[in-house]
């Protein structure tokens, strides 16, 4: 686990939406295509996840899918560009099933409770591999981002 700084950057995102839990896969499997295409050759880094809330005792999450682009990339329809500014960040690099990161939320959370640094604003999450490229899950590395004030 590394604390830094989190570079900010131009997003295309998906409409922001409150999930189940269950709901993600299918979230992701209907809009990161949709990003992708529309992004083009302006995607500019990994697919993201954008987590504003994450509520164990209703089973939900606020949320949003996101590609990283270029400046000059306008958005339609459903999506939107959005901007996220550089931040203080506490991050770690996760490898496995993305159903199994509990172990590295929890290890974020501990240090950020050791400095007194309340739950995040924002959780951002990189997918840097690509499950379609890549079966074995263990080999998947997803960068998880704890953007803080």
């Amino acid at each position: 686990m590394l604390e830094g700084n989190f570079n900010g950057g131009t997003y295309l995102s998906s409409k922001r939406s409150i999930l189940k839990f269950d709901q993600i896969p299918a979230y992701f499997d209907a809009n990161m295509p949709k990003l992708g295409e529309m992004g083009g050759a302006n995607i500019v880094g990994a697919p993201c996840g954008f987590y504003w809330n994450w509520n164990e005792e209703k089973q939900e999450t606020d949320m949003a899918a996101a590609m990283p682009v270029s400046n000059s990339m306008q958005a339609s329809g459903d999506f939107s560009i959005v901007k996220l500014s550089p931040s203080k960040e506490f991050t770690v690099d996760y490898y496995g099933a993305y159903e199994k990161t509990t172990n590295a939320y929890k290890a974020l959370d501990q240090a950020l409770a050791a400095k007194g640094i309340p739950h995040p604003e924002m959780v951002v999450e990189e997918y840097i591999t690509d499950p379609g490229a890549e079966k074995d899950t263990a080999k998947w590395l997803t960068r998880i981002h704890f953007i803080v004030k």
